[in-house]
């Protein structure tokens, strides 16, 4: 018994890891799974006794006296025959069936907590490959590593199950485990490896972090914690490839965002992934040291969340391989070359390349009929982002029926029970409030649901958290809004999480509502309707303005002498510091990147819609109107008032002195 739980008979080690994948999470992922489980159950009518033992199993783990044990033996085999042995005998969905199963009984929380009070109660602490292979006649230590191999087993099959496994203090076992094994050094692990040792403390450990961490809706902040991240990075410098390859999965899904740069190694992340999925390509089950492609694309998909990663991924001149991905008879590679796609395409410069490939565009299109619901849905959204313009004009075109304007909640869905307390304030009141699970069954085509929600909207709520900054249909509803000018409130609904990349340059860097805390959620919601009845009063007053103001039209004297109040008014609010206080002024404009552009907009102060216009414009929009203000400064606020519309003095004002401070940079 021992052999199989800490020394599979072949290699590499980690062929030996579970092999099914994650399920699509949408709105309907709890009926499909209800479904999923009556349809397997009815065919294999036996899982029905599975699913008896489990219930024994969580019975006998809760009972007390199994905690002061000192013999192991009914425990062990009651494990390892109805829960560790049922699992190896079963094809992909039964596995996902029974670790569901596990997740809504609690049994994940019993497993979790019966380990941690044998590990305790024996003085154990932190595990190691090292002390379980000193000690592998201690019963205790052998209930620890069965535990163990469930959690991984189950954790990797069914998304529930690593959710409500990163819901546990087992994160800060695995975390204990990886700082042990990184104490003992990459050298000794090599060592191990070559003497033909499962690392299987480092394996279980490194691999249920990635399972926890690759689920959409965990709490990630859990695991970032206690130096993981560059513990994680020194196993990169093993010369074992499965070493290297599970401990960058496991980094991508734990670093953040602007943490990209933490990867830089003695080899080229990129290079190693693309050539990891090209060895999958080639082999008979699509997996390479245990991992499928489609895991290893939804990697490479993550790695790229920020502009400058996205970029540099173009420029490696993929898209030959992804429409291989995507033309292949296999469902899962599909959906993960699609998603690619789709995160690629919110870079313009990224959209402009993936636009003009006919070749992917044809394929996009016909994937947009697939008969699998998750690709087809994919694709629609995935072209959708790649034609903001055209799916705006098309709404224009065909939208015949008059719709009432409404405030527009835009949310992750597992912050739904936040964001349904609001949205049932708001209603209650009288507000027009549009949210997907009243609205959405109204539409057959999703896709124009979306779309029409956001372009009727007069506002839009962004209740934000990590996991909606980690969401591409939250980024493309947040994207489109802001193509759309559409004004945003930010509701914070994650505590401690201050926005990153892309959602920090949509919303700016300061204002917010916190929704974080209960016990003053009255109170919020007061600033709440405050902030919905001035944007609703300044909306007002504006079109009355509109409606009852002559044209005016203005000389060039009066322009400038305009001009010249404004720069009064305004002169106290614009940055103190020269440009050398700002690093982007240490290179050419033309070479200007996304981050120093950012910084730019940053240095001058921009807040609020201004920041989000200025901070996203490009290198050649930054030139245009340079050009612009050289030939004609007097103009220079009339025109860009009109072209920009930044919408306040001080605004025009900064602008006008960001562009002026350019002189000599181009």
């Amino acid at each position: 018994m021992e052999e199989s739980l800490t020394i599979p008979t072949t290699k590499p080690p980690m062929l030996q890891r579970p092999s099914t994948l994650f399920f699509s999470h949408t709105q309907l992922s709890k009926n499909d799974e209800l479904l999923l489980e009556k349809r397997i159950v009815n065919n294999n009518y036996k899982l029905r006794y599975v699913f008896h033992g489990f219930e024994d199993c969580r019975q006998c783990l809760w009972n007390r006296k199994y905690h002061n044990v000192t013999s192991f033996d009914e425990i062990n085999d009651k494990l390892t025959e109805k829960i560790l042995h049922t699992f190896i005998n079963l094809h992909d969905e039964e596995k996902i069936v029974l670790g569901n199963k596990m997740a809504r009984m609690g049994l994940v929380e019993v497993l979790v907590n019966f380990y941690m009070a044998m590990q305790d109660g024996s003085g154990m602490g932190a595990l190691s490959d090292t002390m379980v292979r000193g000690n592998k006649n201690d019963e205790c230590l052998k209930c620890l590593l069965i535990i163990r191999r469930i959690l991984w087993d189950y954790s990797h099959c069914s998304s529930n199950f690593a959710l409500a496994l990163s819901k546990t203090e087992f994160v800060t076992t695995l975390l204990d485990d990886v700082a042990c094994c990184c104490n003992e050094g990459v050298q000794k692990l090599d060592e191990h490896i070559d003497c033909g040792d499962n690392m299987y403390i480092f394996c279980s450990a490194v691999c249920m972090i990635y399972n926890m961490c690759r689920h959409p809706y965990s709490e990630r902040e859990a695991v970032r914690r206690d130096g993981i991240i560059y513990k994680l990075k020194s196993f990169l410098n093993s010369k074992h490839t499965h070493v290297q390859m599970m401990s960058l999965l496991a980094l991508v899904y734990v670093i953040k965002e602007e943490q990209t740069s933490i990867l830089n190694t003695n080899f080229d992340v990129f290079d190693f992934l693309i050539a990891r999925i090209n060895d999958t390509v080639i082999a008979k089950d699509k997996r390479e040291s245990g991992y499928h492609i489609a895991e290893l694309i939804d990697s490479l998909t993550c790695l790229i969340e920020s502009n400058k990663t996205k970029q540099y991924l173009m420029n490696i001149r993929p898209l030959t391989m992804i429409k291989t991905w995507l033309t292949v008879p296999n469902v899962l590679e599909n959906l993960s070359a699609i998603k690619l796609i789709w995160e690629l395409a919110f870079l313009e410069q990224n959209r402009r390349i993936l636009r003009n490939d006919t070749e992917l565009v044809t394929i996009l299109q016909e994937l947009k009929l697939n008969h699998d619901p998750d690709i087809r849905i994919a694709a629609q959204k995935t072209q959708f982002v790649l034609q903001w313009k055209e799916s705006c004009y098309k709404i224009m075109s065909l939208d015949n029926e008059p719709v009432e304007d409404h405030i527009l909640l835009s949310y992750n869905w597992a912050d739904r029970s936040q964001v349904n307390e609001i949205y049932r304030v708001l209603k209650s009141e009288g507000f027009p409030v549009w949210i997907d699970i009243t609205e959405m069954n109204k539409y057959t085509d999703i896709l124009d649901c979306v779309r029409r929600s956001i372009y009727h909207s007069k506002l839009v709520l962004v209740c934000y958290s990590e996991k909606y900054k980690r969401d591409q249909n939250c980024r493309t509803e947040a994207e489109y809004s802001y193509e759309l000018r559409r004004p945003v409130i930010p509701i914070r609904l994650q505590a401690g999480y201050e926005p990153d990349g892309w959602l920090r340059t949509l919303l700016g860097p300061k204002f917010y509502l916190d929704f974080t805390n209960n016990a003053i959620f009255d109170k919020q919601m007061d600033k709440l309707r405050d902030c919905i009845n001035r944007y609703e009063n300044k909306t007002t007053q504006v079109n009355q303005t509109v409606a009852e103001s002559p044209r005016i039209t203005m000389s060039r004297s009066s322009s400038r002498a305009i001009s010249s109040r404004i720069s009064s008014r305004a002169i106290s609010r614009l940055p103190s510091r020269g440009p050398s206080a700002c690093s982007a002024y240490n290179k050419k404009v033309q070479d200007w990147s996304a981050d120093d552009i950012e910084q730019w907009t940053l240095h001058f102060k921009f807040d609020g819609r201004a920041y989000r216009i200025v901070s996203r414009l490009t290198v050649q929009q930054i030139l245009h109107i340079y050009n612009t203000w050289k030939k004609n400064p007097e103009s220079f606020y009339k025109w860009a008032e009109s072209v920009i519309h930044l919408g306040s003095i001080e605004d025009l004002v900064r602008l006008r002195n960001a562009i002026k401070s350019l002189t000599g940079y181009i």
